[in-house]
């Protein structure tokens, strides 16, 4: 665990980018929540000018293009290995938890 403690322009974004896009191509498969204040701030984490899109590039993307690997309705991220992000709101802390199969439905 890693605490960034620093103002406005240090690339506090970008460097969480970057350690989290290391960690999934160390771990293929893997299944990530990105867990933001709101559901603009995940997507902008991904989106966003420093975000994790462009610490992947095209080529680090399932399909090799943002089009085939970022929905943007769902938040839902694909690498190429596999991997697979789901971004999460504190607006609504209960859709981190799976729905109970007796309550499907």
């Amino acid at each position: 665990m890693r605490l960034i403690l620093a103002g406005r322009g240090f690339g506090k974004t970008r460097t969480g980018a970057k350690t989290i896009a290391q960690l999934v191509r160390e771990t293929p498969w893997g299944r990530l929540a990105l867990v933001a204040q709101t559901f603009a701030g995940a997507r902008d984490t991904v989106g966003g000018e420093s975000g994790l899109l462009s610490v992947f590039g095209e080529s680090g993307l399932r399909g090799g293009s943002v089009d085939t690997s970022w929905n943007r309705s769902f938040r839902e991220l694909y690498p190429r290995n596999g991997a697979k992000f789901k971004g999460f709101s504190s607006e609504k802390p209960r859709s981190l938890r799976p729905a109970a199969p007796w309550r499907l439905g």
